[in-house]
């Protein structure tokens, strides 16, 4: 292993030819590399919200750029007011030369009411640009714990945001200054800035909905995930879907499970592509209890319709299929992670990697970490794109020893 790259040569044994084994710089025990992840054209960011790199668990990201050697650390990205607890890295989102970088654990405006930083990229150094906070935020409310970046628009989720009811949740949106902002401020509105454009709450709060524990944005849609969401009393969770109309984002569509279940966790992960929205419940029960579904929402000229209702290969208990969801841009690739992939090792994690074959999603490869440990978290987080999935493994380690601070595995896809 190469350390001052960040990067494990393919001729590991532990990975196949055109795969590739990815820790960041000085990692060290109990970092949780990988707990988070996002890709971009030729950038990827890794969180390691455990890092102790300015105090205990203040957290780091990791900046890699792909090359024809493959993904090189070109970064370590820090919060400029880092301080122990707050879990920078925790979730992380680019978008071209941005990138969003939550702390939700922040303290600076409060006990945990966190923080989303950001910063912009010239050539290969990212440098802090600012900080962002939830207007009449509180503390406890956990601004930061997801995000999404699309273009100049930035959703924020804080999971434990008080509204009408206890950790309700909220989501945030963020972008460029719009021409209300302008008009107020004479035209001098900083151009290079994301400024606070909306909250939004579900339209029925629930005790404990943590609305904003997912979030998505791709074009004019954003995807809002409420797990606790309540249908005729039933804690099943759901999956709101907001549209842009001019300067305002309006409630569109509410998803919910075809058969809800109660604790099913629906709406826990969600993910927009350009068609599609992809929708884990980890905890739904079929065959084994916790054995998780997946569910994708194909958009036609008709609005949106359930497209497919996905079940693990091999249903177990705690298996926890979808809890992690990506979709390539164009919707037609997909990777499902579950917590379990095999009944002998417990939390060691696996992923489910999906094509879209014109009338049904097809199951195309299932993989674990090359020697599947128990609480390795494999496939907690994760990302596809058009060639190449990323599966993180925060607890993981790259040579099988006996470290846990984290790894990443590269899988190279065949062309569509």
């Amino acid at each position: 292993m190469v350390r001052g790259l960040g990067i494990l040569a393919v001729a590991s044994p532990l990975v196949a030819a055109n795969d590739q084994i990815l820790t960041p710089w000085d990692l060290q025990q109990g970092d949780a590399f990988g707990s988070s992840i996002d890709l971009a054209d030729d950038w990827m960011l890794v969180g390691s919200p455990r890092d102790d790199i300015q105090g205990l668990d203040s957290g780091s990201v990791s900046a890699f750029h792909s090359n024809f050697r493959g993904w090189v650390q070109k970064d370590l990205l820090k919060a400029p007011d880092g301080r122990p607890g707050d879990r920078f890295g925790a979730s992380v989102a680019i978008s071209g030369d941005l990138c969003a970088i939550g702390a939700p654990q922040s303290g600076t405006r409060g006990w945990r009411a966190g923080a989303v930083h950001l910063f912009h990229r010239k050539g290969e150094v990212w440098a802090h640009s600012q900080t962002l906070y939830a207007p009449n935020g509180a503390p406890g409310d956990n601004f930061g714990h997801a995000l999404d970046l699309h273009g100049n628009t930035l959703v924020v989720g804080a999971r434990f945001a008080d509204g009408r009811e206890s950790d309700s949740g909220a989501a945030y949106i963020f972008g460029p200054p719009l021409a209300s902002d302008k008009a107020l401020e004479g035209g001098l509105a900083d151009e290079g800035k994301l400024v606070f454009h909306q909250r939004l709450r579900a339209p029925s709060e629930h005790p404990s909905g943590e609305f904003g524990f997912a979030v998505s944005v791709f074009g004019e849609t954003i995807a809002i995930g409420s797990w606790g969401a309540r249908r005729e009393d039933v804690a099943c969770g759901s999956v709101y879907l907001y549209t842009r109309e001019q300067e305002a984002w309006h409630l569109h569509r509410e998803l919910w499970a075809p058969v809800p279940q109660d604790g099913a966790c629906f709406g826990l992960s969600v993910q927009l592509s350009e068609s599609r929205c992809a929708i884990g419940a980890p905890w739904e029960n079929h065959e084994m209890n916790h054995a998780g579904g997946a569910y994708v929402w194909a958009r036609g000229h008709a609005g949106w319709e359930m497209e497919e209702h996905l079940k693990p290969r091999k249903p177990m208990p705690e298996g926890c299929f979808g809890i992690s969801m990506s979709l390539d841009p164009e919707g037609n690739r997909l990777l499902v992670g579950s917590r379990r992939g095999s009944p002998e090792v417990p939390g060691a994690g696996a992923a489910s990697f999906y094509e879209w074959q014109g009338k049904r999603w097809n199951e195309r490869r299932f993989w674990q970490a090359p020697v599947p440990r128990a609480g390795d978290d494999f496939g907690l987080a994760l990302v596809i794109n058009s060639s190449q999935a990323l599966i993180c493994a925060r607890r993981g380690n790259s040579d099988g020893g006996a470290g846990h601070g984290g790894c990443l595995f590269l899988k190279v896809l065949a062309p569509k």
